[in-house]
């Protein structure tokens, strides 16, 4: 279920709210998908009884639209996947953190001069000593295309 923390101006929404609001600012006609979504933000009053969007999601959704920097982490864990973004608009700043087994993702807005440092919490990289821990394999695409450069 979407939410609106006003004492921390934070957001939890899903993918398929973010679909409606696109829907509803670009004024278009809402696919079937779409119903139950709009009523669950309808319910908390994010979304009026017209489709008109609360002024509290415009700098959220502003950011959104026109980003002027968008960083996006994907780390993997012992729950599996998760999916970060860190989006920098003209105005605002929010970082749009996913939770293990959860729809919806938490959006708030953070101060800019703290970037370097929530991009390190997305990635729980901590100072701290190091541990040793032996990592059986790593994959990453960039073999693939070294292997094709060293072929030219």
């Amino acid at each position: 279920m979407p939410s609106y923390d006003s004492s921390r101006a934070r957001f939890r929404l899903a993918d398929r709210h973010m679909a409606l609001f696109a829907h509803l600012v670009d004024g278009e006609t809402l696919v079937e998908e779409l119903w139950d979504s709009l009523t669950e933000l309808q319910s908390i009053g994010l979304v009026g009884e017209e489709g008109e969007l609360a002024p509290v999601l415009a700098p959220l959704l502003t950011a959104m639209a026109n980003p002027m920097v968008l960083i996006t982490a994907e780390v993997t864990g012992e729950h599996g996947t998760l999916n970060h973004a860190l989006i920098v608009g003209q105005d605002d700043v929010f970082v749009h953190d996913g939770w293990p087994g959860e729809e919806e993702s938490e959006c708030v807005p953070i101060d800019g001069t703290t970037i370097v440092w929530e991009l390190a919490r997305m990635v729980n990289l901590m100072r701290g000593e190091a541990e040793d821990f032996e990592v059986a394999s790593v994959e990453t695409t960039m073999g693939a295309l070294d292997a094709a450069f060293s072929a030219l």
